[in-house]
């Protein structure tokens, strides 16, 4: 057959449609595909060491500097958060401050009261910790208890001396000799104010076989106040307070001697104070009573 001009240009046309793929749908365009950024790795925390170990017993003679310190073994974070703990002593709400920091894989949660705790209380802190990092956020629980005790120590607290929760102090026995006098903080003018509560662990206290009115038990603390007269800063005062709830049961702490007591003891009916200069001693009543009696001999 003989080929014209017209179908050898047909042939040739054909032959150039099907390199370039035919005339049918588009074909690769040569471009490469866009990458894909992967997210950031998600925080992961796990709870190492708490101090002090739960369930201690911390022996502290006016509730201070006590803290609880949480420490978990972090990745991929670098901030945490331990501000929404719950923190209770005896069942009741306490503030707290709450430092948290992340480093070397780790994270580090302080947990501080922002007042001394109170002596024979039981304390707990519960809760999350929230670990944060570019990948989000985790929470981890924890939990952890303590109780607070003082130790006996002189010269406030003497031998044989009880521990006293209700006035988070060391009381000690009928007829066993006490010489220690607190001196109270400028300022520290009422029974009411808070330095006064704070004062009483650091203060001496003797049992009493006497009442007043109300028939309820007395102790008596031995300290000395604020208040200056006849040369001397700072009065002598041994005072009766109801070992129920460690309120004033009879006069206010302002008042005092001027001359130093040197020694006190509990007894039958109040307490028996010794004057150092004279040697002389007095029996106390939380009525206001006071009767010339023997010193005792111990």
């Amino acid at each position: 057959m003989k080929m014209t001009l017209a179908s050898k240009a047909a042939i040739l046309v054909a032959i150039a449609l099907a390199g370039c793929g035919g005339g049918g749908g588009g074909g690769d365009d040569g471009s490469a595909p866009a990458p894909t950024t992967p997210p950031p790795p998600a925080p992961t925390a796990s709870l190492s060491s708490i101090a002090p170990a739960t369930g201690t017993a911390i022996v502290s003679n006016d509730g201070s500097g006590i803290s609880f310190v949480f420490k978990l073994s972090v990745t991929n974070a670098d901030s945490c958060d331990a501000s929404k703990l719950s923190f209770l002593c005896n069942s009741r709400p306490t503030a707290f401050t709450a430092a948290c920091t992340v480093a070397l894989g780790a994270s580090t949660s302080t947990i501080t009261p922002t007042s001394n705790l109170a002596l024979g209380e039981s304390c707990t802190v519960s809760g999350d910790i929230t670990t944060t990092g570019a990948g989000g956020s985790i929470k981890t629980p924890v939990s952890a208890s303590l109780s607070i005790t003082s130790s006996c120590v002189l010269p406030a607290c003497v031998a044989s001396s009880v521990w006293t929760p209700s006035m988070n102090t060391w009381v000690a026995p009928k007829m066993v000799r006490a010489s220690y006098f607190y001196q109270l903080p400028a300022g520290c003018t009422q029974s009411t104010q808070q330095c006064f509560k704070d004062a009483m662990p650091k203060m001496s206290v003797v049992d009493s076989g006497g009442t007043n009115s109300t028939g309820d038990h007395i102790v008596w603390l031995l300290f000395r106040n604020t208040t200056v007269a006849s040369g001397v800063n700072g009065l002598w005062n041994v005072l009766p307070f109801y070992e129920k709830n460690g309120l004033r049961a009879y006069s206010d702490i302002p008042g005092g001697y001027t001359d130093e007591i040197d020694a006190v003891w509990g007894s039958a009916n109040g307490v028996i104070k010794r004057q150092k200069n004279f040697q002389t001693c007095f029996e106390l009543t939380a009525t206001g009573g006071a009767t010339s009696v023997a010193c005792p001999s111990s």
